[in-house]
């Protein structure tokens, strides 16, 4: 009888010690799966870095209505840009600035900067950081509470949609409210169509990858934001005047060597290959001095698709 409750005994003892074990494995498991997990609201950033932006007021108090923890600006050749003073609001100004308005060169100051701001905003304590232009909206609701349902991701993107207008903007107007967006990852965007992606710059080994991909960690996986819970509305060549500027610099930067990961040549070489119509305009305001057949040029390809069935509008936008 003694010999049985000996064995009862040993027995349970094992099954404590097995659960125990369990437990404990559970526990690990946890622990390294929820690596970056936080108590309270995720702190997150907008990072961007502008020159002569147009309708900027606008673009600061859409994104201060999101509530971002912090906004990183980072102005370049442009002293007489008036952003006012706000505590979540940090400005660095730059000047006499070496290479082209567009291409690697841009994106490596783009890059530098970034990486800059994420070492200091990391300290105090912002976990998620985006790249937004000055030609770009987010479009979301809760940013905080989407960003916080990813707690084992250090890489989210967001997709993006691209602007196409009912007028001509003149002037200095940017952001309408009756513009109409079309799906960049159908095919039908004339500028970049892979998204834009959110760093976990808590995470010190993350580092940002030119405007719109990180490195540095294993969990950048490309997991995409569903775009109903938020998205990155773009207002590409958001007026004549700003298409004039930009592809009337870009047409004398042509023979600019540029190097990224898929193509190693000059800027003229890779907008054949990769952006015909930013090619098209460079070659078009190149070679025609007459305003009216320019705004022909820009009408066409960014207000003639607004009557387009494959153009969606945004509610959002009545703000504006």
């Amino acid at each position: 009888m003694r010999q049985l409750k000996s064995i009862g005994k040993l027995i349970l003892t094992v099954l404590l010690i097995i659960l125990l074990i369990n437990n404990f494995i559970q526990l690990c498991k946890r622990s390294k799966k929820s690596t970056y997990s936080t108590v309270g609201p995720v702190k997150w950033a907008i990072f961007s870095q502008v020159h002569k932006p147009p309708e900027f007021l606008k673009w600061l108090n859409w994104h201060q209505s999101l509530n971002p923890d912090k906004i990183w600006i980072v102005v370049e050749n442009d002293q007489d840009l008036n952003i006012p003073q706000q505590n979540n609001v940090i400005v660095k100004r730059t000047t006499n600035l070496k290479g082209g308005s567009w291409g690697s060169q841009l994106d490596d100051r783009k890059t530098a900067n970034f990486n800059q701001a994420a070492d200091k905003l990391r300290k105090e304590g912002i976990e998620w950081m985006i790249i937004v232009d000055d030609d770009e909206l987010i479009n979301g609701k809760n940013i905080a509470n989407t960003l916080s349902k990813y707690p084992n991701d250090d890489c989210l993107i967001i997709k993006n949609f691209e602007a196409v207008f009912k007028n001509i903007n003149e002037g200095d107007k940017c952001f309408s409210n009756n513009a109409k967006f079309l799906d960049c990852r159908k095919g039908k965007c004339l500028g970049y169509s892979n998204g834009k992606s959110w760093a976990r710059i808590s995470n010190p080994q993350i580092q940002q990858l030119g405007a719109h991909r990180q490195t540095g960690s294993k969990q950048c996986k490309n997991k995409y934001i569903p775009e109903n819970e938020m998205s990155m509305l773009h207002f590409e060549s958001c007026n004549f005047n700003k298409w004039n500027g930009k592809f009337k610099q870009i047409s004398k930067e042509l023979d600019n060597k540029i190097n990224f990961t898929e193509f190693n040549g000059n800027q003229e070489g890779f907008f054949k290959k990769f952006f015909p119509y930013y090619y098209k305009s460079a070659m078009e305001i190149k070679d025609i001095k007459d305003p009216q057949e320019l705004k022909k040029f820009y009408h066409k390809y960014k207000v003639n698709p607004w009557k387009s069935q494959e153009a969606i509008q945004f509610d959002t936008l009545t703000n504006f």
